[in-house]
């Protein structure tokens, strides 16, 4: 019934006008109904007010309110927005509210909440009041609960502005007016009955028994209904009976003013003080705050809205941190509490309110405010589109790559698990690549060299056919001779979980003879998996030898960005990686050390570490397998007992969970400071030789110097070869073989002995 009125106003009016929010309440001239804005469907509140047949007065009383409120701009009083009058009807358009009682009954707050609730409800009718009566020299002459309103963020607005008028002096005398609809009288002060008592009268004396009236509606959630029950204060908090007695003396001149009843509530321990008086204060007054200030606040904040009603928090606490941060640039500080606050939201309210607050905030300088936001990457990437993701956040995320804290590295690598479903393939197969490339061959850090090869893993299934052909294999293998044991066991199981991406050429060629050659890894754990996926990958091989046909299904899935299929089923199952763990800090003190850097996103010298952070020798990559075990002997010597077990840990878990596989739910800690591999090491500069040479041409491949162009697509020829090719290389290879000893054996004069000693 949305254009119910709006059928009689003027076509020009932007405003529906739906049904009355409390029909029959008998307490105004105005009737309150919900309203929408024509076009956007914004909420608003309309008051209607049709006139009598035989009397206009209501009329000229909804008039005359609707001038007095276009006048009047205070937070405490009810927002004029617009208006439409006619011969027999006005309408006030305000912003949406409902009515005070019915509010009240409607909300389920618990005892500590709801005191707080009118406490701070209270403060802002005295606040409106005192407005009225000290700055605006006027008499609102109708204050009681009907004339309270409600917004969705918990604010009372004062309304009811139909009996407002200039104060006469104190000198003169004016007597209540009388107030329509008659049910009205009951908030009649007793001056109005009693002449005797007009000498005493005061500019302020009938709004302060007003506000006695209200209190007391407020305390007991019922419209008053007669003047004997105000004597019963049952129900009032101890702080305020007094005051509240003061309110309702029969003297007027006894009577405090509004503002003289905020200072007596507001002292310490008294009515007004509380958490959530002080919390709206702090937002409303932040602008004029030092900074040590905003510091304690937004600390404590965080823990302080488990204790404030989620409409206030939503509607007007989210509200005023978000402007706080927009033109105060409080970064960091506000970060966790928004994050929290923002989970009360819809996805629209989120869209809206939160949202580009976040994005804004990827582009700060300061370390602590880019931290924070990696760490809450989990929850603020579900609600960024992919148009978001590439052109507003990865731009300003990608210089993580390169920033000299390792924790801001290491947390830019596990973000892109939950952006990678959304990059597009430009960012993604290539600029992603380049920095991982990067980071999993040359950075210092261990743990970040070990999750760089899990995280890949972990994406794998995001990347395109052409680059996981051309980058799994090469850097996983590579992954297989870090001098660090954690990230030869993940190069391992990242292959392992893969593996479906693999043609069974590769498996053959070139994983299968990496794998075993750490088979004699100095680390048990590390051979232990090994041995594991080897059985996994020979099993595949095996059956393919059996059914040839298998290949073609093989082959297929290889093409595919799902799951690992049939055939492939015994990695999920048996494997699961993951994510390194390390001692290096990330509580709050760690967090707060990140101090604001112009060269933040320059390539990095030496990385800054924090207190708590260990350190592990230096030592280059090892040039063989052969070398693990001194490597692995240097990194133990080194490192305390707690960073062995870290190690231990990790590749315990490795080794022996068999309860899933990749699961993005995990934990990623900090890294581990370990030496980086030869600068010759990378995916981005390796050398790939071939698997099958020519008979006798067989020499010792020279190291890879550093200005190698390769990458990760080098291969080796013999993958390209024809079957028929390497049948008669191996054919070429038997003959030359038994020419070989066909001649040892005429040089010999006879057959040749085995173990036989030469004389």
């Amino acid at each position: 019934m949305w254009s119910l009125f709006s059928r009689s106003a003027s076509a020009s009016f932007q405003y529906d006008i739906g049904d009355a929010v409390c029909p029959g309440e008998g307490r105004s001239i105005f009737t309150l109904h919900h309203a929408k804005k024509k076009g956007c469907g914004t909420a608003f509140s309309a008051f209607v007010c049709h006139g009598s047949v035989h009397n206009n007065t209501e009329l000229e009383l909804a008039r005359s309110a609707v001038q007095r409120l276009k006048s009047l701009r205070h937070p405490c009083i009810l927002h004029y927005v617009d208006s439409l009058e006619s011969d027999k009807a006005v309408y006030l358009i305000t912003t949406a509210v409902s009515p005070l009682i019915s509010w009240l009954l409607d909300s389920r707050f618990v005892s500590d909440q709801k005191a707080d609730v009118q406490a701070w409800g209270i403060q802002q009718i005295l606040r409106a009041v005192s407005f009225l009566n000290n700055d605006g020299n006027l008499e609102h002459c109708n204050v009681n609960s009907s004339s309270v309103f409600v917004t969705p963020g918990g604010e009372w607005k004062l309304g009811g502005l139909e009996f407002c008028r200039p104060a006469k002096g104190e000198g003169s005398v004016e007597l209540p007016p009388n107030r329509l609809p008659v049910s009205l009288a009951v908030y009649d002060a007793p001056e109005k009955a009693n002449s005797a008592l007009w000498k005493d009268m005061k500019p302020w004396s009938t709004d302060s028994w007003g506000l006695g009236c209200f209190m007391w509606e407020v305390f007991n959630v019922t419209p008053l209904v007669q003047s004997g029950v105000l004597r019963n204060t049952t129900k009032f908090p101890s702080s305020v009976t007094g005051v509240y007695k003061q309110l309702l003396s029969e003297s007027p001149a006894r009577r405090p003013k509004a503002s003289q009843v905020i200072e007596q509530l507001s002292g310490p321990s008294c009515f007004l003080d509380n958490k959530l008086i002080h919390t709206i204060d702090f937002l409303d007054n932040i602008h004029i705050r030092q900074s040590s200030e905003k510091q304690l606040f937004f600390t404590r904040l965080r823990e302080d809205l488990d204790n404030i009603p989620p409409p206030i928090v939503k509607h007007k606490i989210l509200p005023a941190v978000v402007t706080a941060q927009q033109f105060s640039s409080l970064g960091s500080m506000v970060l966790p509490s928004l994050l929290k606050m923002s989970e009360l939201c819809s996805e629209p309210e989120y869209q809206s309110q939160v949202l580009p607050t976040v994005v804004q905030l990827f582009a700060s300088p300061d370390r602590a405010t880019r931290l924070q936001l990696l760490q809450q990457m989990e929850t603020l990437a579900p609600h960024m589109d992919a148009s978001t993701i590439n052109d507003k956040v990865f731009p300003q995320l990608c210089t993580g790559f390169l920033d000299a804290n390792p924790s801001i590295r290491e947390h830019t690598i596990k973000s892109i698990l939950h952006l990678a479903p959304k990059l597009n393939q430009q960012l993604l197969n290539i600029e992603v690549m380049k920095h991982f490339a990067r980071l999993q061959a040359k950075d210092e850090q261990g743990g970040i060299r070990t999750n760089c090869t899990v995280c890949l893993g972990k994406i794998a299934r995001h990347l395109s056919p052409t680059t996981r052909a051309k980058c799994l294999v090469s850097a996983f293998t590579r992954a297989l001779k870090d001098p660090f044991p954690p990230a030869r066991s993940a190069g391992v199981m990242a292959l392992a979980t893969t593996q479906h991406f693999y043609p069974v050429d590769q498996v053959a060629y070139r994983i299968v003879p990496a794998l075993s050659l750490l088979t004699l890894d100095p680390e048990k754990n590390v051979r232990d998996v090994v041995f594991r996926v080897l059985k996994g990958f020979l099993s595949n091989l095996e059956k393919l030898s059996e059914n040839p046909a298998l290949k073609e299904e093989m082959e297929r899935e290889c093409e595919s960005a799902s799951g690992a299929g049939g055939w492939a089923g015994w990695a999920v199952g048996a494997l699961t990686s993951k994510f390194y763990k390390s001692n290096i800090s990330e509580d709050t003190s760690a967090t707060a050390s990140l101090k604001s850097d112009g060269n933040a996103t320059k390539p990095r010298a030496e990385p800054l570490r924090s207190e708590s952070q260990s350190s592990l020798p230096r030592a280059s990559s090892p040039a063989s397998p052969g070398a693990h075990a001194s490597s692995t002997e240097g990194v133990r010597g080194a490192a305390p007992g707690a960073q062995v077990s870290s190690i231990e840990s990790f590749m315990q878990a490795s080794a022996t969970d068999d309860n899933g596989s990749w699961s993005d739910g995990e934990e990623w800690q900090a890294m581990e400071d370990l030496p980086p591999p030869a600068a010759n090491s990378g995916w981005e500069n390796e050398s790939w030789d071939p698997l099958e040479v020519a008979p006798g041409s067989v020499k010792r491949p020279s190291p890879p110097t550093s200005n190698s162009s390769s990458n990760w697509s080098s291969s080796s020829s013999a993958l390209s070869a024809s079957k028929d090719e390497r049948a008669a290389l191996r054919e070429q290879r038997k003959d030359d073989r038994l020419k070989q000893i066909e001649a040892k054996r005429t040089s010999k004069g006879g057959p040749l002995k085995l173990g036989t000693k030469k004389p």
